[in-house]
């Protein structure tokens, strides 16, 4: 069924709700932070549903932010470290420890990085520390500072490095800085940290787990055909990535099983979404969560241009089975350039704006996808909305004549319920 609903008079970028039998999903605003230029990272207390946001402020200094359950501030903490007036400086990672440790890391445009300690009722700076021989972090390159891990009283930082190829592991005491620079080789900074706190990464065709000693543990992996990817979850027998590799002059990307101790490749499934006018390019952070599956973004382009548009495609894929479940797609032209990046703390879903600070959050509908029991049918959860952003006309197909249908507004206003 294909349904033509005209929307006369109103200039909007809709988040649309299908209220299906089994399976609806929408986004909403859920914090415009003003004075932030952009956002870079977020974090999230474990047992709280508080989210702290690291980024740059509009006076070119580094900003973190904490936000309550309703996205209202608690505190703000400007950050500028010494190394060069004038000069731009970006939060660019924010790390809460298990313990509620609040950490963050800064790059700056002239001069060495700094790692800082925050208190976290208040934002006040406890301690910090210069990172040596540090790379400055572009206004653009989002997640590709730094990644930072802990075990029991002591925090490990692993930082690109000024030279081109070098990725630098510091470790430091939690309670006050002790930085100390491990002579072994680092793996990729973009990574993540383990169950057992170690941190997980992917180089090539090689995934590398750094203990807080400096121990690297190397699994080669056959026939991964990987320009870069990034481990995103693990088992107790397998590593779940999330793999770009280069195909007819552009990137496309694929979601890949492989076997802890033999490297070898046991499940393999492309990245393919349902909008047939996008083009899928390159992934880049996912998060397996267990009530609602594999959460992906994937970078795509729109295949006849004029205009030229790069955008993301945000995917639910069951983890086991590599299904598609459900994708829509986050245009550029509501979330900017460097929008689109997906964040989850496992029960709350976020993405951010691009050059600014919008904070938007997605509403998943739960399903037990650890003992198969999926959205009802593969139809309701192909439904197709187009084009999204709108101005004047909405196409649903795949939509039941029963079905209720909510569009909202850019700004999470209900605007029209069919």
């Amino acid at each position: 069924m294909k349904l033509h609903k005209l929307l006369r008079g109103l200039l909007f970028a809709a988040a649309v709700l299908l209220a299906l039998e089994s399976f609806t999903q929408r986004v909403q605003q859920f914090a415009n932070l003003q004075g932030m230029v952009q956002i870079y990272d977020l974090a999230f207390e474990t047992e709280e549903d508080v989210v702290y946001v690291a980024g740059s402020g509009t006076t070119g200094r580094g900003l973190v932010v904490k936000l309550d359950e309703n996205g209202d501030e608690m505190w703000r903490k400007t950050l500028w470290f010494t190394g060069g007036q004038n000069q731009t400086q970006i939060a660019q990672e924010v790390y809460v420890n298990k313990a509620g440790a609040v950490f963050v890391s800064v790059s700056k445009e002239v001069g060495d990085g700094e790692i800082a300690r925050l208190d976290p009722h208040t934002g006040d700076v406890l301690w910090n520390e210069k990172l040596p021989e540090t790379k400055w972090a572009s206004n653009s390159q989002i997640r590709l500072f730094s990644g930072m891990f802990s075990t029991g009283d002591t925090l490990g930082i692993v930082v690109r490095g000024r030279s081109s190829r070098a990725v630098l592991f510091f470790t430091t005491p939690i309670d006050s800085p002790d930085l100390k620079l491990h002579t072994s080789k680092a793996p990729s900074h973009w990574g993540f940290e383990n169950s057992e706190n170690s941190y997980v990464s992917l180089i090539a065709d090689t995934i590398f787990e750094l203990n807080i000693k400096g121990e690297i543990r190397e699994t080669h992996i056959a026939d991964l055909n990987a320009s870069h990817g990034s481990v995103i979850h693990e088992t107790e027998n397998l590593y779940y990535l999330a793999v770009n590799y280069i195909k007819n002059g552009r990137y496309s990307s694929y979601y890949a099983h492989v076997n802890k101790e033999s490297g070898e490749i046991v499940k393999k499934h492309y990245l393919n979404h349902t909008y047939e006018d996008y083009q899928s390019g390159a992934t880049g952070n996912g998060f397996v969560t267990e009530k609602y599956g594999l959460l992906l973004p994937v970078g795509t382009v729109r295949k006849s241009r004029p205009p030229f548009d790069w955008s993301t495609v945000h995917m639910q894929i069951h983890p086991l089975t590599c299904e598609l479940v459900w994708d829509t797609l986050i245009r550029e032209s509501k979330f900017g350039e460097a929008g689109g990046a997906l964040y989850s703390s496992g029960l709350r879903h976020f993405t951010i704006g691009g050059w600014n600070g919008l904070i938007y959050e997605w509403k998943f509908d739960e399903y037990d996808w650890q003992t198969g029991v999926a959205p009802k049918s593969e139809t309701e959860s192909r439904v197709k909305v187009y084009p999204n952003p709108s101005e004047n006309v909405v196409n649903f197909e795949g939509v039941k004549p029963d079905a209720k249908i909510q569009i909202y507004t850019s700004t999470g206003q209900l605007y029209r319920e069919l």
